[in-house]
């Protein structure tokens, strides 16, 4: 008889009543049913601990754990991958829509690729007919971790023993970019091997509402882990070299103050130094570098363009 499940979902939540119970559902529903679902309730002050209770009621691979005081969704995270007893994790999000097919599609790429640690996929933008996709093997997903996050959170499952024998957590210094953090910490572990499926596997909620804050928060926690990386590469995080990197990402040399020049020196500079110090294939580094170089310049000269008196 088998008594430990395949898969450990993890999922905190904080007053998260309005979409808590299509989010529940889209889980509890799947075709895959070989799990436990370990949901962390973060001292909500709203209707959440009675719709988690009505649930854990109604199905009993939910298992529901309480901060006797609110957190940091990286903190309850950490206390249900703990508490997992699976081998595999797959992250929830509490307003989010699991596809039906996601946890059967993730195991079975699991089971068929034993070297990959950390699986995300593609993902679904509520009310809209668009699909988010990122690259698809581990080269490619770590030469644009450099730049940016490329695993979408909501989609990711791993293997829990990448985490705990490696010692590599969320961070709760790096709100809400605790993910980027920990992929990054994770570029130092060679066998830390990164994929995502080329398929949607949940339907991702954005926020409606402007948040200033929380944006400019989660820019500047993502520029520590962008730092970070340049550090494990043996690169200084100084000024230029992060304006430098900045334009790279948004491929835009004017609003950072360098010119395109810089930018692609800079890049050769990055190469050098995952040359010494590799953390992803040369070429994956080269050709996510040059896509960027090449966008740099296409943008600069378009931007001399329309400061030429009489362009309008």
């Amino acid at each position: 008889m088998k008594l430990l499940p395949e898969v450990s979902v993890i999922m905190s939540v904080y007053n998260g009543e309005e979409h808590l119970d299509e989010c529940l559902k889209s889980i509890c529903e799947q075709t895959f049913s070989d799990f436990e679902f370990i949901i962390v309730d973060d001292a909500s002050t709203d209707n959440t601990a009675e719709i988690l209770e009505r649930w854990r009621r109604t199905d009993s691979r939910i298992r529901l754990l309480r901060n006797p005081e609110n957190k940091e969704r990286s903190i309850s995270r950490n206390r249900a991958i703990m508490a997992a007893r699976a081998p595999l994790i797959a992250v929830m999000d509490a307003d989010d829509h699991a596809l039906p097919v996601r946890l059967a599609l993730q195991t079975a790429f699991l089971q068929a690729h034993p070297e990959v640690q950390i699986l995300g996929g593609d993902m679904l933008i509520y009310n809209s007919g668009k699909c988010l996709q990122h690259p698809q093997n581990n080269d490619a997903i770590r030469a644009a971790l450099f730049f940016d996050c490329s695993i979408f959170h909501p989609t990711t499952m791993l293997r829990k023993s990448i985490l705990t024998n490696e010692n590599k957590w969320y961070n709760p210094s790096l709100p809400p970019t605790e993910d980027y953090g920990l992929w990054a910490d994770l570029l130092t572990v060679s066998t830390a091997v990164f994929a995502n499926i080329p398929e949607p596997l949940v339907r991702y909620r954005f926020s409606v509402e402007p948040r200033p804050l929380y944006v400019d928060k989660q820019f500047r926690n993502a520029n520590v882990v962008r730092a970070r990386i340049l550090e494990q590469l043996g690169l200084p995080p100084s000024t230029e070299n992060m304006r430098c990197h900045l334009a790279l990402l948004f491929c835009n040399a004017q609003a950072l103050g360098v010119t395109p020049a810089q930018c692609a020196l800079y890049g050769n500079k990055l190469l050098e130094a995952n040359a010494r110090r590799p953390l992803t294939s040369h070429s994956a580094l080269e050709a996510e570098v040059s896509r960027r170089v090449a966008q740099l310049f296409q943008v600069d000269m378009l931007q001399r363009r329309s400061h030429v008196p009489g362009n309008h």
